[in-house]
């Protein structure tokens, strides 16, 4: 009996998964990359140490999400969990696993290139066959499936099914450059808006960018929209010579993304240095160290509870002088630096560009795709995996598990 021939189109953390599983389940599979390896994306993630995974429960894992991704990714995140994922890991791929900061997963080599070549030797493993350095151009069709995929110097490999794994359009050094839309929608797929996520922020305040280099860790930032709430999140920041980065402002990236692409023109964030404490608690505290501080200077009072560079700047924008004595504090200025400790603004400018995100939002529609097997709802014999779908979450390792788990789905299902 003639095996079944899958061609899946991108060697990333979904194509590999993906290619992998279809392997195991009798098929005869090409995987296709631009590049001359597999995973050159994979190998950037979480600095070089790759944060595979997160530990969280499905349902806080679902709320790392884009609101229309929660619901399309359940069957997946229930098919290779994230316990699965590690446990395949560790036990397939004799890949040892840590636990940091965050509930965050890495390999305890602390390489992002264990990861891939764990993933790619596992993969050739089952006999998948890696077709390096050979761009998929065009797809040919017949009778709503596709009968061929068709590289640059125009060479046809005849297929049974084809699985898009090419990724977004975010980092197009690493081959991810939307190349896979492309494909998709030449055979009549929708693809949603490429947007920066993940991406750091630029701001054009002048106090920003004199504390480059400083980091703050679990603080709180709130977005506004032209003066609106829009979303609230928490974690760690580092403040840049053009702006804001780290995880908790990349977090709220595609918020932003999506409001500049809307035509916003007001755009902030609020840091809240102190999330767990409300501003009464906030004060009393104050007031305790100030009562005890005599004629001590309140830039040094201040620094006792945050970074000596953040306490100046807190100072100057509350418009005080820093050598002003503790008990020549006013419950006014009290209350202008207590304002200021639980909502700093932060005028935002823009995200850095696409081709410095980490993450695309937008993506192939998720309508047109069947979340139970990856299955496209358009073209019989074609699949989907990955970053080109248009899911995105935060950071902490939530992205890659979206890619392998629907990656395992896509290549268990193309059978």
């Amino acid at each position: 009996m003639l095996l079944k021939r899958v061609a899946v189109v991108g060697a990333g953390p979904a194509g590999l998964m993906a290619a992998g599983q279809a392997s195991k389940g009798g098929a005869e599979v090409f995987l296709f990359d631009q590049n001359r390896e597999s995973g050159k994306k994979l190998l950037l993630t979480g600095h070089g140490r790759c944060n595979l995974t997160n530990i969280v429960d499905e349902k806080e894992f679902l709320k790392a999400f884009n609101n229309q991704a929660q619901p399309f990714l359940r069957h997946s995140l229930r098919s290779l969990s994230n316990s699965k994922l590690m446990t395949f890991f560790e036990n397939e791929l004799n890949v040892k696993l840590v636990q940091e900061k965050y509930n965050k997963i890495y390999p305890s080599s602390g390489k992002s290139s264990e990861v891939r070549d764990a993933l790619q030797y596992w993969a050739v493993a089952h006999k998948v066959q890696l077709m390096h350095g050979i761009k998929i151009q065009h797809l040919e069709l017949n009778n709503n499936s596709i009968v061929s995929v068709i590289d640059d110097n125009n060479t046809p490999y005849y297929v049974d099914a084809v699985i898009l794994a090419c990724g977004g359009a975010s980092y197009p050094t690493t081959g991810s450059d939307g190349s896979g839309y492309t494909l998709a929608e030449s055979i009549g797929h929708t693809v949603k808006k490429a947007l920066p996520a993940l991406a750091p922020l630029d701001s054009p305040d002048g106090w920003v960018k004199s504390l480059q280099g400083l980091d703050l860790d679990d603080v709180e930032l709130t977005l506004y929209v032209n003066g609106k709430h829009v979303e609230k999140k928490r974690g760690d920041l580092l403040f840049t010579h053009f702006g804001l980065t780290g995880p908790l402002p990349m977090d709220i990236s595609a918020a932003v993304s999506e409001a500049i692409s809307s035509g916003a023109s007001d755009i902030s964030v609020d840091i809240d240095l102190f999330p767990d404490k409300t501003p009464s608690e906030l004060s009393t505290e104050l007031v305790d160290k100030l009562n005890s501080s005599g004629k001590k200077k309140i830039e040094n009072v201040l620094s006792t509870l945050m970074p000596d560079r953040y306490a100046e700047v807190i100072l100057q924008r509350a418009d005080l002088s820093p050598d002003k004595l503790s008990h020549q504090f006013t419950k006014q200025e009290r209350e202008a630096v207590i304002k200021l400790l639980k909502g700093n603004r932060v005028s935002i400018l823009k995200t850095k560009p696409l081709s410095m995100a980490m993450v695309t939002r937008g993506g192939i529609s998720l309508d047109e795709v069947d979340s139970r097997t990856m299955r496209s709802k358009l073209v019989s014999n074609l699949f989907f995996a990955g970053e080109i779908l248009d899911i995105d979450g935060r950071t902490g390792g939530f992205n890659l598990q979206a890619a392998f788990s629907t990656g395992f789905v896509a290549g268990k299902n193309c059978m």
